[in-house]
């Protein structure tokens, strides 16, 4: 998956920060899913557990 984005840094971009700062994004967007399916997941079991 990051191999293409490493490997492939076009000069007609002129950006270097430009793919680390992608990945980083979606790093981010993927701790949030993972974060928010945990935080349903606790809640759906605590609205059922104690109900």
């Amino acid at each position: 998956m990051n191999d293409a984005s490493q490997s492939g840094r076009d000069p007609d971009h002129g950006n270097v920060d430009r793919p680390p700062f992608l990945t980083t994004w979606r790093n981010v967007y993927l701790l949030m899913v993972v974060v928010l399916t945990i935080e349903i997941g606790i809640m759906y079991w605590l609205t059922h557990h104690f109900a």
